[in-house]
């Protein structure tokens, strides 16, 4: 009931409740106990009326921020760089596909295997009759020819060394030989091992996995403790190269970086990434702070940092002077939403960074100080007041880092951090499917492989052969 159709109820009442000594129905003492319990239910009435009204906003806000949850959340969604996004949905009606016809469209190439260019065996296929109506009595034949191609199991093997030992009198002991292509103490050669490194690093395959496959596909039965350890002496051998490629990172006039979560015997770490253009090192830590590239690059690496806007990478930057690059990909991005979830102030930022981003790309890395300055100054268009505190902050942060935007625009580097995001995701995958490491010791030496098998990939260099001629100088 509204408080003024009570304050018209509760005066009538009081008018038909006032003394009246020649009214036998009501006493004096009962009209007084009534008026009582009038005035206690009009209190009540206007409780529940605030509390209605109360309700009313609080549903009008709920209302607000379940069609913003909505949009970002849609019924078929994906995700990228930690962004809901809605999937494309094929209109086509069910069972028909998307109506493209199948196979090469016109006007392609063909795509087929190449014929091999030895052939190391020609097997003639005979046909005694005919395979339609069995008939025996057929022509002379002719011959075409089928080129298949397929690989034989390979067979283990054994190899026992007859290691000489001889007197050294220079030294007082006896010296020996070394074993080729083994590891000192390993009873698995080395090429061995570096397939059971690529199929636990580059093919994310669990120790279980490899063991498995090992026994069945070389008829070779290893332990999954075997596999644990081939890999832990491979990374070992692999120190002195792992070594110089943090050189290369530090040294190198930029490098892009990124972290993603990773499990330690189920306590929280991070596994960091660096990567300039021949080099990939991960390393795994149980801190997200800028104390991880501080102590990866050094207190003044040369070059220029490509970050994606972590604000531990901004801490690097103002404790070593280092240049940083921010990745246009991500303010694009959180400009994008802007957009999407604040009206007209969303949509001018979001318009004015894709124009800016435009025209900073036609530079392509040649343009000068003074290019910049003209875009920095161009971006102070958005230097005004929002009425959304989201849309404010954002530009606020920007407008603060103006010295980390347009360092592209006349420097041979990337605009964005999308080398760090697409070089990291192997170890997403290999996280989920692992649960990630059991031990310290574990985590190191999967940082150690990965950046091992990334880099050589990236040089394109073989871990078989490349990777082994790496080795074995340290081998002896």
């Amino acid at each position: 009931m509204h408080s003024l159709t009570a304050e018209r109820c509760l005066g009538r009442m009081k008018y038909l409740l006032s003394p009246d000594e020649n009214d036998p129905l009501l006493t004096q003492k009962g009209r007084q106990e009534l008026w009582k319990r009038i005035q206690d239910m009009a209190r009540e009435i206007d409780r529940q009326d605030r509390e209605i009204n109360e309700l009313r906003e609080e549903l009008t806000r709920t209302r607000k921020q379940f069609d913003e949850y909505k949009k970002r959340h849609p019924e078929m969604v994906g995700v990228k760089n930690g962004k809901a996004y809605i999937a494309s949905i094929d209109r086509k009606s069910e069972g028909e596909g998307t109506g493209r016809k199948p196979g090469a469209q016109p006007g392609h190439q063909p795509h087929s295997r190449p014929v091999p260019a030895h052939i190391d065996e020609t097997v003639e296929v005979p046909v005694d009759s005919c395979p339609e109506c069995g008939c025996t009595e057929l022509g002379k034949p002719s011959f075409r020819t089928r080129v298949v191609e397929g690989i034989r199991r390979p067979e283990p093997y054994a190899v026992e060394y007859a290691i000489q030992r001889r007197y050294c009198r220079q030294c007082g002991k006896l010296v020996e030989g070394s074993v080729p292509d083994a590891l000192p103490g390993c009873t698995i050669d080395l090429q061995t091992m570096l397939v059971i490194v690529w199929m636990r690093i580059a093919h994310r395959m669990t120790e279980q996995s490899v063991a498995e496959a090992m026994g069945t596909l070389f008829g070779l039965e290893i332990s999954e403790g075997e596999v644990v350890n081939a890999c832990k002496l491979v990374a070992n051998a692999f120190e002195p190269f792992y070594q110089s490629m943090l050189r290369d990172i530090r040294d190198a006039p930029s490098r892009h970086m990124d972290e993603t979560t990773w499990r330690i015997d189920g306590r929280s770490a991070w596994m960091w990434t660096f990567v300039e253009k021949w080099t990939t090192v991960f390393v795994v830590r149980y801190s997200r702070g800028h104390d991880v590239p501080l102590e990866v690059l050094g207190k003044h690496a040369p070059g220029v940092n490509i970050t994606d806007r972590y604000r531990a990478y901004d801490t690097l930057a103002s404790k070593t002077g280092d240049s940083q690059q921010y990745c246009w990909a991500h303010i694009l991005l959180d400009a994008k939403e802007l957009s999407g979830f604040y009206g007209d102030e969303g949509a001018e930022i979001y318009g004015t960074l894709c124009s800016l981003y435009a025209e900073a790309k036609t530079y392509d890395h040649h343009g000068s100080v003074e290019d910049e300055r003209r875009l920095i100054h161009a971006l102070g268009a958005l230097d005004h007041s929002y009425s959304n505190g989201k849309c404010s902050s954002f530009v606020r942060s920007l407008l603060s880092a103006t010295d980390k935007l347009f360092l592209f625009v006349r420097m041979d580097i990337e605009s964005t951090n999308n080398e760090a995001e697409r070089t990291i995701r192997p170890m997403v995958v290999n996280r989920k499917v692992s649960g990630g490491s059991r031990s310290d010791a574990g985590a190191e030496t999967t940082g150690k492989l990965a950046s091992v098998v990334q880099t050589l990939k990236k040089r394109k260099m073989d871990l078989f052969t490349d990777g082994a001629r790496l080795i074995r100088p340290s081998t002896g």
